[in-house]
């Protein structure tokens, strides 16, 4: 990842966070069959509207099994919001936006409406079945149930209510996880 992705890092209190040692450690997790979710916030004063770009070839590179995405919330009476203030970047004060999923400052490098729309992009690229294919783990057991797993969460949202209102949500996801959960033998 880019500098100002590092400097995003360092701007949210990540001390010792690096998107290579980060990499490094997915990849450990993988070597012991253990997917990876991670979650990635946008709208720091470093991020452009490459960032959004660049992150979602740095999850598929990885191979993430998940990943969830935020915008940068400044919320009432954080340092964050007092500083956006004090600059005169607040721009809306409807509590009701401030999810996450909302744009309710003026970033330094791209507008509200860019950063909301890179926020939903991400997700849909993240969630496309070409993306899903591509994240998957290079073990052959998995490959059958990783994309059936990533499809029933994200895909199939709305088959969730239906199978918990008839008690087959364990029905469902036992096989995946069945499968998923075998350690190859020594």
């Amino acid at each position: 990842m880019r500098t100002c992705c590092k400097a995003s890092l360092a701007e949210s209190g990540k001390k010792n966070a690096c998107s290579d040692r980060y990499a490094g450690q997915v990849a450990v997790f993988h070597d012991r069959h253990i997917a990876v979710n991670a979650s990635f916030v946008f709208g720091f004063d470093h991020d452009d509207s490459g960032t959004f770009e660049r992150t979602v070839a740095w999850i598929e590179r990885c191979r993430l099994a998940c990943a969830t995405f935020h915008i940068l919330t400044p919320y009432p009476g954080t340092p964050l919001f007092r500083r956006l203030e004090r600059e005169g970047r607040i721009l809306d004060r409807d509590w009701s936006r401030y999810d996450t999923c909302h744009a309710v400052f003026m970033p330094k490098l791209m507008s509200p409406r860019e950063l909301e729309k890179g926020y939903a992009w991400c997700y849909r690229q993240l969630f496309s079945t070409r993306s899903i294919w591509r994240r998957r783990l290079q073990d052959a057991g998995s490959i059958p149930a990783y994309p059936a797993g990533s499809i029933l969460y994200k895909k199939m949202n709305w088959l969730w209510p239906l199978l918990t209102r008839a008690g087959l949500t364990h029905a469902a996801w036992r096989p995946l996880k069945d499968k998923r959960n075998k350690l190859p033998t020594a």
